[in-house]
């Protein structure tokens, strides 16, 4: 009975998570109005650092770093794949950014197989030509309110990949608010410049920003508990519900919607689930 009721407290974390980071979509894309993803993205990563910073001095866990190296490039690729995240949200829109973003477990075990020796199984290798193939459904939509968008939300998935090849190392022996406050003051440090139009932000707009900043650090710390209680690929397939939330919101916001991107969308979670069957492992999403 105890077993039972861990396994769905997982699943019910990871379904959380993935509301929280649809949520956190939704409310970037509102933003966009007034705010470019950049902006948005250093909001994120201010309060991202202040809960990570006083998770870590309420835990006494100090802020010593051990393998210093996994660490920064796991800040690097972690704050870049953020920032281009937000870039295509606000260009091609919540659902459209989360979809492509969402790609990254294939380019990590892509990358893995390429440069970090690890081994693609012959389910990899389907579940990488079938999400390609959705991929490329999507980009020849003719309703894309961007190809920019598009492309940058592709290329946010592929950073990421690079981001969890660190993120792997880096965890081996530092906590996960040391690896995620790495991350943030990284992003802090490429956004910086973007902080004089915080003095532009109203009541109404400063509340929205530090809400989807909230929301995020919820999805990512929801997804890394989910993972105690149920198989690793497993939840990576649950979390993939992240994608129509987006896509939902994103409708209520006034987003477009085409049979061709339906058709695409479907196609990459196919190929997504395939090539999350084919890992032991998985580190929770960036």
């Amino acid at each position: 009975m105890a077993l039972r009721s861990s396994r769905g407290a997982g699943i019910a974390a990871v379904v959380a998570s993935s509301a929280l980071f649809a949520g956190m979509a939704a409310l970037v894309k509102l933003l966009s109005a007034e705010y470019d993803g950049i902006f948005v993205s250093l909001g994120r990563f201010v309060v991202g650092a202040l809960i990570a910073s006083t998770t870590i001095v309420i835990r006494r866990e100090g802020f010593a770093i051990r393998d210093p190296k996994d660490v920064v490039w796991r800040g690097i690729y972690g704050s870049i794949g953020m920032i281009l995240y937000f870039m295509s949200i606000e260009l091609s829109g919540a659902g459209r950014g989360s979809v492509f973003n969402t790609t990254y477990p294939l380019f990590s075990i892509l990358l893995g197989a390429l440069f970090f020796g690890e081994r693609m199984n012959r389910r990899s290798k389907a579940g990488a030509f079938v999400c390609f193939a959705g991929v490329a459904l999507i980009f020849w939509d003719s309703s894309s309110p961007s190809l920019l968008g598009d492309a940058l939300g592709l290329l946010s998935g592929l950073v990421a990949g690079v981001s969890i090849q660190y993120m792997k190392k880096a965890r081996a022996n530092n906590s996960s608010e040391i690896v995620y406050l790495a991350v943030c003051l990284s992003g802090i440090i490429a956004c910086i410049w973007t902080a004089p139009r915080a003095l532009s932000l109203d009541l109404r707009s400063g509340l929205v920003l530090v809400a989807s900043a909230v929301l995020g650090y919820g999805g990512q710390i929801s997804l890394t508990w989910a993972v105690k209680f149920m198989p690793a690929s497993e939840a990576g397939i649950i979390s993939f519900l992240k994608i129509p939330l987006a896509i939902a919101l994103g409708l209520l916001l006034g987003e477009g919607l085409s049979l061709r991107f339906v058709a695409g969308t479907l196609v990459v979670i196919v190929g997504l689930a395939v090539a999350e069957l084919s890992l032991d492992k998985r580190a929770p999403a960036p």
